[in-house]
């Protein structure tokens, strides 16, 4: 980002609060941490001194997508918003023209809030709660996924003009995180997910897919294409004329890397060839770590400053 950071205008609240998320310009030699350590620095004397903040370079995110975009400029891009719910990080992305991958009510009403139309959002929850399905519906956000027979059976009942995509299982074993052996119908039971969709007159629009986070295979990528290919090519033949199926999307799914310089990940341009954004949340201790868990994330954390208190040492980290 360019120009000068006011830190005058920098008002640390709950990471959640709308009143916080302000965007101030700062300097382009000043790194996220020297950027930090200046906002630590001016309220650690305030009774809230210990609230927990992110700093997020909007610059960056204008790079990494500009780098999609010479890459992959025929490939649309839908912002996972799990990765960073930031408010001026959606209005970023909407204003880049982005669609929006959301995995929840809040997610969709967040995104919506934000001036989007529903066409530009993917709801992308394969086991969604019967309050947020309905929410979608009365919101018209059609687009969503599935890859079992309760959650058509489920989707027939709350929405049946939803537009379907039906998610594939990746061989992604080699990634740090495995969804494998989570989520996705194999081949074989994609067939019969078809073939239960027409039953129950549902429409299914496309594909979709998601090679694990730091997958440092390449040829993950394109195996999974060819999956999805066997089931575009279904519209060709008897099964796919019985359906009525014409695919028209493919969903690459997310997990790409941002540099490939870290965990062993394949570089983003070598990953583009075989298909022919970088973030941060840190909204506290509990979301920002669940990586361990979840993703088997490795983080590095960086002490903006050892201080005392109390005479006992302490490190203020701030989820940096």
């Amino acid at each position: 980002m360019d120009a000068e950071y006011n830190n005058d205008n920098y008002l640390p609240l709950p990471i959640h609060s709308p009143v916080n998320q302000q965007v101030s310009l700062v300097d382009d030699e000043l790194t996220s941490i020297e950027v930090a350590r200046q906002i630590a620095e001016r309220n650690k004397h305030k009774e809230d001194w210990d609230e927990t903040f992110q700093v997020c370079d909007i610059g960056r995110i204008l790079d990494q997508y500009k780098r999609w975009k010479k890459e992959l400029p025929q490939v649309e891009v839908f912002y996972a918003v799990k990765a960073n719910a930031l408010r001026p990080v959606i209005r970023t992305m909407a204003a880049l023209g982005c669609g929006f991958d959301c995995a929840s009510k809040n997610e969709i009403a967040l995104v919506l809030s934000c001036g989007v139309k529903p066409d530009k959002i993917i709801y992308a929850h394969l086991c969604k709660m019967i309050s947020h399905l309905t929410y979608a519906r009365d919101n018209d956000v059609r687009i969503m996924t599935f890859d079992n027979e309760e959650e058509l059976l489920k989707i027939r009942k709350i929405f049946s003009t939803a537009r379907l995509v039906l998610r594939l299982k990746t061989d992604d074993k080699k990634a740090r995180t495995y969804f494998g052996n989570k989520f996705g119908a194999s081949t074989e039971y994609a067939k019969l997910l078809l073939a239960k969709a027409r039953e129950l007159g549902l429409e299914v629009i496309g594909i979709s897919f998601h090679v694990g986070s730091g997958c440092p295979d390449i040829q993950s990528y394109a195996k999974a294409i060819e999956d999805a290919k066997t089931l575009f090519d279904l519209s060709d033949t008897v099964f796919g004329q019985e359906c009525g199926f014409y695919f028209k999307l493919l969903d690459l799914g997310g997990g790409f890397p941002g540099s490939g310089e870290e965990n062993n990940e394949s570089p983003f341009e070598e990953v583009q060839r075989a298909n022919r954004m970088y973030y941060h949340v840190g909204d506290g201790v509990y979301n920002s770590f669940t990586g361990v868990a979840v993703e088997n994330a490795k983080y590095n954390p960086i002490p903006l400053e050892v201080c005392q208190l109390n005479k006992t040492p302490m490190i203020i980290c701030n989820n940096i």
